[in-house]
């Protein structure tokens, strides 16, 4: 086998050829803008097999796929750096879906690495999948809104959603995050945050559809029916290692059941609001609900989440879901993500040792949120500095009481004045302990 790489600097278009048996395949690259200054562009020159290569910046946009088995990504496709996500953005202008994929595309054609914003329509106003089975990941799907599938819509489709962040969208029905008719999507590692319906599933709703959905987190999501997850008829859904947790409805604000009966397993149920889940009966087996629910190996147990008030849901150390799900994994999305806890005399909880946490989120733009454990009281420090070393701001000097503490940082200086985009260091000091974190700014 001969590989060679040719390339054409009138049209600055790499062709990869691979030569095997005498026949050769190529694979085009085209980049987006030095080759031609639209997404869409892109996708109208490339055939079958090709890669659409997109720099940073805002594209102000309504694409469509046309039936292309692509590779449609930002630079997070080739350099494996997902702050490309939030710096590669493609804005629906309000005018109809960012993204369709509509024409029988397959897992061949990929979709890697933006934020897709402002999508406007009667269906998945950020991504609409309609007879389509591509691969979704690393996106970011955000402030998009539809009647049904706020963030996206699957019509008779089965995508693969990989790491993707579904937040604040609204549906005027249906699935404010994402809305299955017809479908079986799989989805790993997404979150859904924040996101509203008027009807029903404020994260995700399901209608004849056959989701599976491991590690994903469901939090601050709402809807009169169903505030985390509503699941309408004859939809056999599947929930592996998932956290359901701080979702709200008028009926049930973790999940609701209409004429399905789901299979839960190693998950998470906690202060959803006014319940965990309704409707018809699921199967739930090695998971913590509050409240108990029946089945081999659950729990009704505090869950001992690190930040739950900063949306942390990774676990403590301690907690009594650590270890305790099916074959000895832990129950929940996250895993265990900060040290012990114990009861303290007046009944609180506190840390067994000292501890700074990595700022959530990160990267941010302009507010992140840095978390540190005091298992006693004492004198804090609590400084942010740039790479050359220089005080920034100073978030906390004082003596503070034990426990679980967080703090706000809203990228100004100690004068008040805006910083720019760059790596910073909270460094934090006691006595007894000092720790620093990166924190990565992204304007």
């Amino acid at each position: 086998m001969q590989i060679s790489l040719v390339h054409i600097s009138l049209k600055r278009i790499a062709y990869l050829v691979i030569m095997l048996g005498g026949s050769a395949v190529h694979a085009t690259i085209i980049n987006v803008p030095a080759d031609i200054d639209s997404i869409q562009g892109g996708i109208n020159l490339a055939h079958d097999g090709d890669t659409v290569l997109v720099q940073p910046g805002t594209y102000v946009e309504n694409i469509n796929l046309c039936a292309k088995r692509i590779t449609l990504g930002s630079l997070t496709l080739v350099a494996g750096d997902t702050s490309y996500i939030s710096r590669t953005i493609i804005d629906g202008d309000s005018v109809g879906n960012v993204i369709r994929i509509e024409s029988g595309e397959d897992s061949t054609t990929i979709i890697n690495g933006f934020t897709t914003i402002n999508g406007a329509a009667e269906f998945g106003g950020g991504i609409y999948c309609n007879d389509s089975s591509p691969r979704l990941m690393n996106l970011a799907v955000r402030g998009n809104r539809a009647d049904y599938g706020g963030g996206i819509r699957c019509l008779n489709s089965s995508p693969e959603v990989t790491n993707v962040l579904i937040s604040h969208n609204a549906a005027g029905h249906g699935g404010g995050g994402m809305d299955n008719f017809g479908s079986s999507p799989t989805l790993l590692n997404c979150t859904f945050l924040n996101n509203s319906a008027v009807d029903y599933g404020g994260g995700l709703s399901n209608d004849l559809s056959s989701p599976a959905l491991t590690g994903c987190v469901f939090s601050g999501n709402t809807s009169n029916t169903g505030g985390g997850i509503s699941n309408y008829t004859y939809s056999d859904v599947l929930l592996y290692s998932c956290t359901i947790v701080n979702n709200e409805a008028i009926t049930g604000g973790g999940m609701w059941n209409g004429g399905s009966s789901p299979i839960i397993t190693n998950s998470i149920f906690w202060d959803n609001a006014p319940d965990e889940i309704s409707g018809t009966s699921s199967t739930v087996t090695y998971s913590n609900f509050q409240g108990g629910y029946p089945g081999e190996g659950n729990l009704d147990s505090d869950p001992l989440f690190c930040g739950p008030d900063s949306g942390n849901y990774y676990l403590a150390e301690n907690s009594p879901c650590a270890g305790s799900g099916e074959a000895g994994n832990d129950m929940g999305a996250l895993g265990v993500g900060c040290g012990p806890m114990l009861g303290t005399h007046d009944g609180n909880l506190a840390p067994l040792r000292f501890d700074l946490l990595q700022s959530y989120p990160n990267p941010f733009n302009p507010v992140s949120t840095i978390r540190y454990d005091l298992p006693q009281a004492s004198d804090v420090s609590l400084i942010v500095y740039n790479l050359l070393g220089r005080e920034v701001a100073t978030l906390v000097d004082s003596y503070i009481e034990p426990g679980y503490h967080k703090v706000l940082w809203d990228s100004r200086d100690a004068r008040g004045r805006e910083v720019p985009s760059g790596i910073y260091i909270a460094r934090l000091v006691t006595p007894e302990y000092s720790q620093s974190i990166k924190m990565v700014l992204l304007k």
